[in-house]
């Protein structure tokens, strides 16, 4: 079943190509905000 899915994900590589760059930009953003709220807060 497993496999599948991976088969699925990785089957249009638009997509999955697609789908990592917005995790890795989401990241990005997740860690951008963490640095400027920390260092608001260490003022």
């Amino acid at each position: 079943m497993d496999f599948v899915a991976l088969k699925m994900l990785t089957g249009d590589r638009a997509k999955y190509l697609g789908l990592i760059l917005t995790i890795a930009f989401a990241s990005f953003l997740l860690a951008q905000q963490i640095s400027i709220f920390v260092g608001i807060i260490e003022r």
